[in-house]
């Protein structure tokens, strides 16, 4: 996720440098054999290795679908409509 203009690691919450990014699937790929958006997460290339192919925890998942309804949330304009005037 980007956080002041940088991304930051979904596990450590810490800044990425470009040479350390990768992108993890949070519930792994082997599980779902899918690459769908809302599963994909910037982490620092050891984070990624270290979880490996194991299931997130459930603080994990929470923090993913947290940061999906942000991410939702900040897309999502409101109509502006007058419906008195129709």
């Amino acid at each position: 996720m980007f956080e002041d203009g940088q991304r930051k690691c979904f596990y450590c919450n810490e800044v990425i440098d470009d040479t350390d990014i990768s992108v993890d699937h949070v519930i792994p790929w082997s599980y779902m054999f899918s690459d769908d958006l809302w599963n994909l997460v910037y982490c620092h290339k050891g984070e990624n290795s270290h979880k490996s192919n194991r299931l997130p925890s459930e603080e994990d998942i929470i923090r993913l679908e947290n940061r999906n309804v942000l991410l939702l949330l900040d897309r999502i304009e409101p109509k502006s409509r007058d419906y008195d005037q129709l």
